[in-house]
């Protein structure tokens, strides 16, 4: 990391103006930005200054905001960790604050780019932290309309429609993912438990025989399967 710092400002001394010698800048600090205090500070303030020097770049803008999702999840860490009084509310306060700036920089990645798949995604994964189910839903099906062969994504929409308990939703989003990939055991997991809910059972359990022949160690899914076999919820 020191020689990397090292060599990377030796070029910001030739050539400060250079959007991309910032953006290297900032990815070294990023890069170690859960175990170095003061390499948020860093990576965040570098990413800003490569913009500034490249404002029409919506990479760079993208770039800043995954640096701020990281620090929010730190916080969320620290705040999980501390109990409650004035340093969590602080806590509390500060993660409020960086999900704002968070949200602004993404934002301005898309004015920049409207296509642009990541920063809708990063913006989804946002609402997924501050528990805003709709705005999950909305910002996930934005990046599936652009990235309509990306199974995490049909996935991710999968799991927030469920929790929403929009089961027909889920259904398709599932069967979607399964589409592209039909091994792909999480979707079929919570396409099982989309059947239970929907009250077909045989459905249910001709997913899980499934998941249980690509994964005939889980525990889990033989206990699931005993369930369905005995009448009870997954």
């Amino acid at each position: 990391l020191s020689g990397g710092v090292a060599a990377a400002n030796a070029a910001l001394a030739r050539a400060p103006e250079d959007p991309s010698n910032w953006f290297t800048l900032g990815e070294l600090y990023e890069a170690v930005l859960p175990f170095v205090d003061g390499a948020d500070r860093a990576a965040i303030d570098s990413y800003r200054r490569a913009l500034e020097s490249d404002p029409t770049n919506p990479a760079l803008a993208f770039a800043e905001g995954r640096a701020h999702i990281t620090v929010y999840d730190l916080a969320t860490l620290r705040i999980y960790q501390t109990p409650s009084g004035e340093a969590r509310s602080r806590l509390e306060a500060e993660r409020a604050t960086t999900a704002e700036a968070a949200r602004a920089v993404l934002t301005r990645s898309l004015e920049l780019k409207g296509d642009y798949a990541q920063a809708h995604f990063l913006l989804a994964q946002l609402a997924i932290r501050e528990n805003k189910l709709e705005e999950a839903i909305a910002k996930t099906e934005d990046v599936l309309r652009l990235a309509p062969a990306d199974v995490g994504v049909a996935f991710q929409l999968g799991v927030l429609y469920y929790r929403a308990s929009r089961l027909d939703e889920a259904k398709l989003a599932f069967e979607r993912a399964l589409l592209f990939n039909e091994q792909y055991s999480n979707a079929r997991y919570f396409l099982g438990l989309v059947w239970d809910r929907k009250g077909d059972k045989d459905a249910a359990r001709s997913q899980f025989y499934k998941i249980a022949e690509l994964n005939p160690d889980s525990e889990e899914v033989k206990r699931i399967i005993a369930n369905l076999e005995a009448g009870k919820p997954a």
